[in-house]
């Protein structure tokens, strides 16, 4: 390869680095957009966006009081109807 050819070789290099740039480049500044607009919906919502971790964790801690809940209350309706049945069958 002469001199000529690796000096085009580069040019060709650096026009395709230059073009990955700019496609990082657009793909970042899309990234900050959408960004923003979760921030601006957390932000409406009432959720302070810096705190999404604080607010997972709340939200999981309720899921499983919620859902610990609904179970104690499931096995006390299986007893009540359990209950119901044992004393039907045994008329």
């Amino acid at each position: 390869m002469d001199l000529k050819e690796k000096i085009e070789e580069m040019f060709a290099r650096q026009n395709v680095l230059v073009t990955e740039k700019a496609r990082i480049q657009g793909r970042v500044e899309e990234a900050k957009e959408r960004l923003k607009s979760l921030e601006s919906t957390c932000t409406e919502k009432g959720i302070d966006p810096n705190a999404l971790d604080d607010v997972i964790e709340k939200l999981d801690r309720k899921i499983k009081d919620m859902t610990d809940k609904f179970e104690t209350e499931i096995a006390s309706a299986e007893d009540r109807i359990n209950t119901i049945l044992n004393n039907v069958n045994e008329r």
